[in-house]
């Protein structure tokens, strides 16, 4: 957990990000709480600052901090449409998309032409969300099935709601988003690239 105070803002054992030469700078009330990394107190009228500031520092932070962490990260695999689906994935989430081409890999030289435009990897990367696809199919052909969906823990309820309308759109809806017994809010899709996705939102869960 991290605050700004009249000092800075410290993200654990990393860099403090000092705003000292802001003047008159009344720390009031918490404007943005995205993920249990940071809560970030600001005043109301530097509230477009510091939301800039917080998605900076919240990319930077995973960036510095998480690497060589033990994860699991969700790798999709696509037939061909692996740039549209993670460019549609991008406009859902947000964050920063990159791909490699088997035409930009030392691959290249060994592979027909017909795959030079295929992606080699996709990355879509947005604070610790991280997401990676591909074109490259195994031998066996490209298998869909029902066991293995990506969960998405959303902040808010008006995330989750934005969400679920933007990753369903094209798709099919499984599990309307709907409150559950066990305090959260849940519902499940499979979007129009056939992926699955259980969305959730811990409503009891204070950041």
């Amino acid at each position: 957990m991290s605050f700004l105070s009249k000092d800075g803002l410290s993200l654990g054992p990393g860099p403090a990000f000092l705003y000292s030469s802001i003047p008159k700078i009344n720390i009031s009330r918490v404007f943005v709480a995205i993920n249990p990394l940071i809560v970030v107190y600001v005043h109301d009228p530097m509230a477009s600052v510091f939301a800039s500031l917080y998605r900076f520092l919240t990319d930077r932070y995973a960036r510095n901090n998480l690497k060589g962490m033990t994860q699991i990260i969700g790798y999709l695999t696509f037939n061909g449409n692996c740039r549209e689906a993670m460019q549609f994935y991008a406009d859902c989430l947000g964050g920063e998309l990159t791909f490699q081409t088997i035409g930009d890999s030392p691959m290249t030289e060994n592979m027909p032409w017909q795959m030079k435009e295929c992606i080699l990897q996709a990355s879509l990367t947005r604070g610790i969300l991280r997401l990676l696809a591909t074109d490259c199919v195994p031998d066996k052909g490209l298998v869909k099935g029902n066991s293995i969906s990506l969960a998405l823990n959303c902040s808010d309820e008006q995330e989750i709601r934005t969400f679920y309308d933007r990753l369903s759109a094209g798709g099919q809806p499984t599990h309307p988003l709907e409150n559950t017994f066990w305090g959260t809010m849940f519902g499940g899709l499979t979007d129009k690239f056939g992926i699955h996705w259980l969305l959730n939102y811990d409503k009891n869960h204070k950041q």
